[in-house]
């Protein structure tokens, strides 16, 4: 059972995480393996609109922040990497 409160799209899991646009959540989900598959497409747009569970998300963004820190590596901060 998923609670649909959990249930967000890639813009809101773009302004929790704290990312500068909708942008890097699109990039990971289609360069991250490890980044959760969504829990519900819906196909009938120009573009599907994908929702995620934020419980997923927040543990893949846990995990991922935690394996960016160590020595010489900074671990990313809440307004996430930047894409140049």
């Amino acid at each position: 059972m998923v609670d649909v409160d959990d249930l967000v799209s890639a813009r809101t899991i773009g302004e929790r995480l704290g990312f500068s646009g909708v942008h890097l959540v699109h990039y990971y989900f289609r360069t991250d393996a490890t980044f959760p598959d969504p829990i519900y497409v819906v196909p009938d747009m120009a573009r599907p609109l994908r929702l995620w569970s934020w419980p997923d998300v927040e543990a893949w963004w846990s995990t991922r922040h935690h394996r960016q820190a160590g020595p010489g590596r900074p671990a990313l901060g809440r307004k996430g990497p930047s894409i140049s």
